[in-house]
């Protein structure tokens, strides 16, 4: 299963994005960018990452603040990665 996982994200990598944006020119603006621009990027997502939490702390009541956030980004590459028995990975007991 984890090689499939790596082969969609490859396949993102090569065959799709370069299709959207060339990676060279976006190479060129992120080199021109200033310290202040690059910390604004890095915080800007550090808040996008941070803002994943919330809703499933709200949807599993009891869910802390880490299991959320861990649980939002692991949960979405579970559900193409194991198929059919996805609903098994929401099986969550409260600690």
């Amino acid at each position: 299963m984890v090689g499939i996982g790596i082969a969609v994200v490859a396949a993102t990598f090569v065959f799709v994005l370069p299709r959207i944006a060339n990676y060279g020119e976006v190479w060129a603006v992120v080199k021109q960018l200033s310290w202040l621009q690059i910390a604004a990027l890095v915080a800007a997502t550090l808040v996008n990452l941070v803002t994943f939490a919330p809703p499933w702390m709200v949807a599993l009541p009891g869910l802390g603040f880490r299991r959320a956030f861990v649980s939002a980004l692991v949960l979405p590459t579970q559900f193409f990665a194991v198929g059919g028995s996805a609903p098994d990975r929401l099986a969550w007991r409260p600690r």
